[in-house]
């Protein structure tokens, strides 16, 4: 059982995918903005959607730190 929904355009444009299925699907529920600040989709909006001025292109390295892990990476400006 999956629901299609009406995205705006917006969230469309983002890539947001539009069908769910009804297990993943909750009542809404409005933000409290002062427990979570800049949660509400109004901020997350002025996210700009250009494409990013560099990217990896290669891992060279990595090392464990604690519980995380470090990569090292080379880089292409683009």
């Amino acid at each position: 059982a999956a629901f299609r929904l009406n995205l705006p355009p917006d969230m469309v444009r983002r890539g947001i995918h539009d069908v769910f299925h009804a297990e993943l699907l909750r009542p809404f529920v409005p933000n409290d903005d002062e427990r979570f600040p800049g949660r509400s989709w109004e901020q997350i909006a002025r996210i700009p959607l250009e494409k990013p001025q560099s990217a990896v292109t290669e891992i060279v390295g990595h090392r464990t730190l604690g519980d995380s892990t470090v990569f090292y990476a080379k880089w292409d400006k683009g």
